[in-house]
């Protein structure tokens, strides 16, 4: 900035932008913000723990292998149920993905209405 020399309009920014960015996240003071884990069953409330709000599949990864999605698939424990829905659409013609979501979407709203 204070340089006689010509200079490209990006080289003002680069060390303003280094000041301002936030510090790296440490990840075991906040592991609870920072985790991957997952947890599936019905959600009861915290403040009003029984016995039944123990009965969670936890789940390491959002990411599923093949081998842990059928797993999960064939879970037969009391109050776990499992449905696969199919999201395949015929992708000639205007608006066919969104019709296909739809009914993707009415069939699982439909499934856990019957839940």
């Amino acid at each position: 900035m204070l340089s006689d020399k010509p200079q490209l309009f990006s080289n003002y920014f680069k060390q303003l932008f280094a000041q301002v960015t936030n510090p790296p996240i440490d990840c075991l003071r906040e592991e609870i913000v920072t985790s991957a884990h997952r947890h599936g069953g019905e959600a009861e409330h915290p403040l009003n723990p029984r016995r039944e709000s123990c009965r969670l599949i936890e789940l390491k990864s959002p990411i599923l292998t093949n081998e842990q999605l059928e797993k999960l698939r064939q879970v037969k424990e009391p109050g776990f149920r499992s449905l696969t829905l199919p999201i395949l659409f015929d992708p000639e013609g205007a608006g066919r993905s969104a019709q296909s979501h739809g009914r993707s979407f009415a069939a699982a709203d439909r499934a856990v209405a019957g839940a």
